[in-house]
Order: C-alpha cells, then structure tokens, then sequence
C-alpha cells in the first residue's frame, strides 16, 4: 500500500491517499507513522482519508484498520473518501461501525471531500 500525505494549512486539513493492497508489516508502520507524527492540537485538524484506490483488505489488517479508525476519531473531523471496490467499502463500513465512537462521514468521491471542505 502506498501513502500519500499532503497538508493543507488552510482548515488545518491532513489528506492522506491510500493505493493498493494493504501488507500487514507495512500496515503497522504506517500506523505507528502516523503516531509518530499526530500533535496536541488533532482535534482542531481535519483528516480525510481517500481510500480511492485501496484494495480488499486480508483479514488480519482489519484489527489495524479498527485502530485507524480510533486515531481518525481524535480528529476534530475526518472524511473517508470510499474506494472504487464495493467488497473495500464493506470492509470500510464494517469496521467503522464496530469502533466506539467513530464518527467519521464518509463521501462517495474526492470531489464531495474537496468540496465540503472548500478546497
């Protein structure tokens, strides 16, 4: 999987692409990246993630896309941009709704996100 981070200071807007298959190794790096890099002031920054492109999850990256999904929560907002794959946004959608207190909105596309945030 790939990852691409831009940001945005206008809004205080963190925009993440995800592409690909998702490998458990690189999944937990990302992950502890994004730890890494998360700063007292989350919860007045937005983050989409643009899942786009990502491809259908193995089983074992679920429990890692749960704690994504418990980060994302922290944020003042998130936006999940869903992927081009049905079987992805299930994954998505399923996770999502078993993370206490994950109140991400999800968008069908890059252009609804851009959008309501402005840009």
């Amino acid at each position: 999987m790939e990852a691409t981070t831009k940001f945005y200071n206008e809004g205080n807007i963190i925009w993440v692409d995800l592409e690909g298959f998702a490998s458990l190794e690189l999944t937990n790096q990302k992950v502890a990246d994004l730890k890494a890099t998360l700063g007292p002031h989350i919860a007045n920054q937005t983050i989409v993630i643009d899942s786009t492109n990502l491809a259908v999850f193995k089983q074992e990256i679920l429990p890692v896309l749960a704690e994504c999904y418990e980060i994302y929560s922290k944020f003042g907002r998130c936006i999940m941009v869903e992927a081009k794959k049905t079987i992805v946004n299930i994954q998505l959608h399923n996770t999502a709704k078993k993370v206490e207190g994950f109140t991400g909105q999800f968008v069908k596309t890059t252009e609804e996100a851009k959008a309501i945030l402005g840009l």
